[in-house]
């Protein structure tokens, strides 16, 4: 049901894209739209081992597939103590049909349930008339966002199939106000990824893609360091900082939306961490100017004085151990993604804020301090491009080698003729390395 269609309505774009990933092996338009298409094989689970074991969620997680009919293996990443890596026995693409009876949802819905959620019913834009509470439906997202919340006629724009399940409420229900839960049940999948529920873990787990995990264990926070974390939203990674450091030191947390840095702190309660403060605040504009920290030094001089670090944004220089710049990028690494209608002018702007982002970035760290940029992009003006400009402007910082293979400083995930093992069947990922000199 997928077939067809095309990830990139902008040429401009998908060529760039086409070429980057081509340096590594030849790759086609086709293979790129249909691998950004796929979910990854597998379904990364990272351990909030600040709460529990690693061992404990494995049983944990087994048991639950067990109960719910769900052929999948779990075993840990590696020698890590925090990671599992769950995979499906087998692939549903081209098996199931869809039903009669329709329920449609955006494209966010869409590609959620294609990596193995439920559909909740805040999500569902239109549901078939005819549709009874506990009977089958088929489930579609809306890919031109012109579908019309609540309405009872059958929609006829394009769309595409994601899976089939069970409806959990009654039509009346579903456009209710503040109505919550599942709505529909999947029970058949596009994709045959897992289904966990979060949400009755209390905080155990978090769902995450692998390379995201990579970049925290990178930038290796130690308990009691200060961590600036500067696009933090959804705030995984965040999570994951202070998981790390035990609860210890701080954690301070930027996004531009106050929305975002209300779900920050409403996990971070949950998953039981007091060590994270978030901010609204933009990152370029995060730093005080020089100028100002030496005028508020010399005034309390007298009086022995050294200012609260901890004070709200923007913050002086050098007050932070380590620096997560995971940022705002064009995204063209993500899967599944339907189709991606960036034009070529937005594009380009990307890095333009990724160099302002990383200047404000340097501001902050303290010498020896590091510094860990990455971003879901398979851009290279936003990957190496952006390192490369980095090394030249910035003498206070030096690459620190993290692909011993290369000799780099950067490593890059995801590609559509991978034939690694299949954790390296990742989303497009971008991870760059720097320590800055004492």
């Amino acid at each position: 049901m997928l077939d067809g269609l095309d990830v990139f309505e902008c040429s401009e774009v998908g060529d760039s894209v086409v070429e980057y990933l081509s340096r590594r092996e030849p790759v086609s338009s086709k293979q790129v739209s249909t691998w950004l298409r796929t979910p990854p094989k597998l379904t990364v689970v990272r351990v909030n081992t600040w709460k529990t074991t690693l061992s404990a969620v494995q049983c944990r997680i087994e048991d639950h597939l067990q109960k719910t009919g769900q052929k999948c293996s779990v075993s840990r990443f590696g020698d890590s103590n925090e990671v599992l890596l769950l995979q499906c026995s087998e692939e549903n693409k081209g098996q199931i049909e869809p039903g009669e009876e329709e329920v449609v949802v955006d494209q966010q819905c869409g590609l959620a349930v294609l990596r193995g959620a439920d559909l909740f019913t805040p999500g569902i834009l239109t549901l078939s008339y005819a549709a009874q509470k506990s009977s089958q439906v088929s489930v579609w997202a809306d890919l031109e966002h012109k579908c019309t919340q609540g309405s009872s006629k059958k929609y006829d724009g394009k769309k595409v199939f994601v899976g089939n399940g069970i409806l959990q409420v009654s039509r009346d229900e579903v456009f209710k106000e503040n109505q919550r839960g599942i709505g529909v049940l999947i029970n058949q999948r596009v994709f045959n990824c897992p289904s966990l529920d979060e949400s009755k873990f209390n905080g155990e787990i978090y769902l995450q893609n692998l390379p995201s995990i990579l970049a925290v264990e990178l930038l290796n926070p130690e308990p009691g360091e200060r961590i600036l974390d500067m696009c933090a939203a959804p705030g995984g990674k965040t999570l994951h900082i202070a998981t790390r450091m035990k609860d210890s030191g701080e954690i301070i947390a930027f996004d531009k939306s106050l929305k975002k840095i209300n779900q920050i702190l409403m996990n971070a309660e949950k998953h039981g961490f007091s060590n994270i403060k978030a901010f609204v605040q933009n990152g370029i504009q995060s730093i005080k100017d020089a100028t100002s920290r030496k005028e508020e030094l010399n005034e309390n001089e007298n009086l022995k004085l050294e200012l609260d670090p901890s004070e709200s944004p923007p913050y002086h220089p050098e007050t932070f151990d380590r620096v997560l710049l995971d940022a705002p990028c064009s995204a063209l690494g993500q899967r599944p993604q339907f189709f991606n209608k960036i034009r070529l002018k937005e594009f380009k702007s990307f890095s333009k804020v990724q160099k302002k982002l990383v200047s404000s970035a340097v501001s902050h760290l303290k010498p020896g301090g590091v510094l860990v940029y990455s971003t879901c992009t398979l851009a290279q003006e936003e990957n190496e491009g952006l390192v490369e400009w980095a090394e030249q402007t910035f003498s206070q910082i030096k690459p620190v080698i993290i692909d011993l293979e290369n000799n780099k400083n950067y490593l890059r995930f995801g590609h559509p003729n991978n034939d690694q093992p299949v954790h390296n069947d990742t989303i497009g990922f971008f991870i760059a390395k720097f320590m800055k000199i004492l």
